[in-house]
């Protein structure tokens, strides 16, 4: 593979992988589960997507949900 196509197929996958963790994270949502079990799969969503453009860091999610979220209450 030529570098635009490994390019092409690990975009291919990053969306794949949020796909499949926000798809998880609304049935958890759905069925009524705890925040903290459906924050994960947000998480990892935010994780895939940001490491697209390497923009989003795990701090920054973790920083953005725990200032919009009350976690353990």
């Amino acid at each position: 593979m030529n570098g635009l196509a490994n390019h092409d197929a690990r975009h291919y996958d990053l969306l794949c992988r949020t796909s499949d963790e926000l798809g998880s994270a609304g049935t958890l949502l759905k069925q009524g589960a705890s925040e903290e079990l459906v924050l994960v799969g947000m998480h990892n969503g935010l994780r895939f997507l940001g490491a697209i453009h390497r923009e989003t860091t795990a701090e920054d999610v973790l920083a953005q949900i725990f200032s919009t979220f009350c976690i353990g209450k």
